[in-house]
């Protein structure tokens, strides 16, 4: 049972992560259109949306498969504890 927390604690700083790295996005556009036009000499700040999605639904499929795990180990011992009561 404690893996399967892990396992949801693992895939909630992972969607955290990524929305740090998202949040990112309106800076890094206006980066990126300050460096194209010119006006400025600011590095361009890349936030990959392809990569953040991909992080985003594997971090939901790993807590989604915990959570499933954890609603089976639930029903298993309720099922024991009906044999024994």
């Amino acid at each position: 049972m404690t893996s399967l927390l892990e396992g949801l604690q693992r895939a909630e700083t992972q969607i955290a992560d990524s929305a740090k790295r998202l949040s990112r996005l309106p800076a890094a556009f206006t980066s990126l259109l300050a460096s194209t036009t010119g006006a400025g000499s600011e590095p361009v700040d890349v936030v990959d949306i392809s990569a953040e999605s991909i992080a985003l639904l594997q971090a939901r499929n790993v807590a989604d498969a915990n959570i499933a795990a954890l609603k089976s180990l639930n029903d298993v011992q309720q099922h024991l504890l009906n044999i024994f009561a």
